[in-house]
């Protein structure tokens, strides 16, 4: 049995997962996209109770798996291994008693999103603004 920490790290991880939040965005944000998503959190902690030592690989197989037969989406990129390997790390933190620090981290790291910054070169504004002051 796993602990509540590791069910919503599970869940925050998946949830954040760009091809999830596409699935949603996109195609489905109804009651049947939930029951989808919350079938595929179950399928992940399944995951970690059949299995001794959970290998990123079987688990990103599964993943991949998951999203192209429930959800319809082929996802091309490695995101699937990425997302696998922390959802491992995620279990290990768990077993050994440190999930509610990882829950914070992760927590920490999905809300902590860097502000975009949009740099411009006010030189070249500045340099427009006097050519064309000087035109009569």
């Amino acid at each position: 049995m796993q602990s509540e920490y590791f069910i919503n790290i599970v869940s925050l991880i998946l949830r954040e997962w760009p091809a999830v939040k596409l699935f949603f965005d996109k195609i489905s944000s109804g009651f049947d996209g939930q029951q989808k998503f919350d079938s595929m959190v179950d399928e992940v902690l399944n995951y970690f109770s059949d299995v001794k030592i959970p290998e990123p690989e079987e688990l990103s197989e599964n993943l991949l798996y998951i999203m192209e037969v429930d959800f319809d989406i082929l996802v091309e990129d490695n995101s699937c291994i990425s997302i696998a390997s922390e959802l491992v790390l995620a279990f290990e933190e768990c077993k050994s008693g440190d999930g509610e620090i990882f829950l914070q981290k992760v927590q920490r790291q999905l809300l902590n999103i860097d502000p975009i910054i949009i740099q411009y070169d006010q030189s070249n504004q500045l340099d427009e603004e006097s050519s064309s002051e000087d035109v009569y």
